[in-house]
């Protein structure tokens, strides 16, 4: 549900007038299922990182470019925050 929710934010709005509306992401046919796992998760929060910029959904992102996207993502945070640790503990 969260991954229908991720595609459609308006998707509750569209069922209960009745619609039998589900939006789908590509599938992912990767033989490793821990990864093949961790990029769909990788598809869904590129979704809604989409969505909280304003831009409209993609559902044909390839899982190889999200899970790269995420990575980068994550060291640029983690950078952030060892920054803002190292300039508390100084103050």
């Amino acid at each position: 549900m969260a991954t229908a929710l991720a595609m459609d934010p308006h998707l509750p709005k569209v069922w209960r007038e009745g619609a039998r509306n589900a939006p789908m992401m590509r599938g992912i046919t990767w033989k490793n299922k821990v990864l093949a796992s961790i990029g769909y998760m990788a598809m869904v929060k590129h979704q809604m990182r989409r969505l909280s910029l304003g831009r409209t959904t993609n559902p044909n992102v390839s899982p190889v470019c999200a899970l790269l996207e995420q990575q980068v993502d994550t060291v640029i945070r983690n950078a952030r925050y060892r920054r803002w640790i190292r300039r508390l503990s100084q103050a």
